[in-house]
């Protein structure tokens, strides 16, 4: 698996090629069948760990979650230039794996930032294979686009706010932005208390600073100014919340802003109560009514430049 990872990077293309569609065609039809049967196998192994509640061989089924992420990287590699036939006609049986991989939910937090998780970095890399088939593949993912999104948000509402799982946060996060930002036949962002739960449960409790970053902007202050003019943590779980809102608010803006406006109302009345914390409030308002510049959802007069021209002139 890692020497065909290494040989099909080239068939990782960001645009349509129809050499590299070909070549990958080929690829699939002739490595896909081995393929396709270790997936099944490996994914198997996984399952039926899951449900062993005890005599479960920890070193044996981290093995197994670094083979599955290797394969995860292999059919990243084939259906990144088209999506070759023979993986259109095997989808499920993937989709199926990539499911049941995010359905065990967050890996246990110890250890420091550095540690190695296999099964956290297993389902990064299922995050980003599924992110690229919501976005690019629309027509063949939208049979299991509700499984999909539910299992991605069971697993990011489970997770901690360790360091270490913010790349899992980010990656499981755009899967949900993707799939936001198009329209469905049977939407999974339908119910409203569907989006009420990811605004309170994914979007806001990330959207304020963290530790790590307090200790970055009292430590090197230019670096911190440097980042955040530049653009250059957009890898951070506050700008993959932001990012989120406006995905969200592309087809759900008048169920959305609400929520957020009244957040937003919540933490200026916290600002008030306690002036310790009164910038880092004003800090992720500010972030958070960014996200919603232009929006008019919420306010009962609307007002030149939205909700966030609203919040610069009485809070700014």
């Amino acid at each position: 698996l890692e020497v065909a990872h290494a040989a099909f990077a080239h068939l990782r293309a960001t645009s349509f090629r129809s050499d590299l569609a070909r070549e990958a065609r080929w690829c699939a039809e002739t490595y896909g069948p081995p393929h396709l049967e270790v997936w099944k196998v490996s994914c198997q192994r996984v399952v039926a760990a899951r449900a062993a509640s005890v005599g479960v061989d920890v070193q044996s089924l981290n093995e197994c979650f670094r083979l599955l992420k290797t394969a995860t990287m292999v059919f990243q590699d084939l259906s990144a230039a088209a999506l070759p036939e023979f993986v259109i006609n095997n989808l499920e049986c993937y989709i199926q794996g990539f499911v049941a991989v995010l359905q065990i939910g967050a890996a246990p937090v110890s250890g420091g930032v550095s540690e190695d998780s296999p099964l956290e970095d297993l389902q990064t890399q299922v995050c980003s294979t599924l992110q690229m088939l919501v976005g690019r593949y629309k027509e063949q993912i939208e049979p299991y686009i509700g499984h999909c999104v539910k299992a991605v948000w069971d697993l990011l509402s489970a997770l901690s706010d360790n360091e270490r799982s913010d790349p899992l946060f980010v990656n499981g996060t755009s899967v949900i932005s993707s799939a936001a930002c198009q329209e469905w036949q049977t939407s999974p962002f339908e119910d409203e208390s569907a989006l009420r739960a990811i605004c309170e449960r994914i979007v806001l409790p990330n959207i304020r600073l963290r530790a790590c970053d307090l200790e970055l902007l009292q430590d090197c202050l230019q670096e911190y100014i440097s980042r955040d003019v530049e653009g250059s943590d957009r890898d951070t779980r506050r700008w993959a919340a932001i990012d989120l809102v406006r995905s969200l608010r592309r087809y759900h803006d008048k169920q959305v802003s609400p929520i957020l406006t009244a957040y937003a109302g919540q933490v200026l009345e916290q600002a008030k109560t306690n002036p310790q914390q009164a910038a880092l409030c004003k800090h992720a308002c500010i972030h958070l009514i960014i996200s919603m510049a232009g929006s008019a959802a919420g306010l009962a007069t609307p007002t030149k430049g939205g909700i966030a021209g609203e919040y610069f002139s009485a809070q700014v």
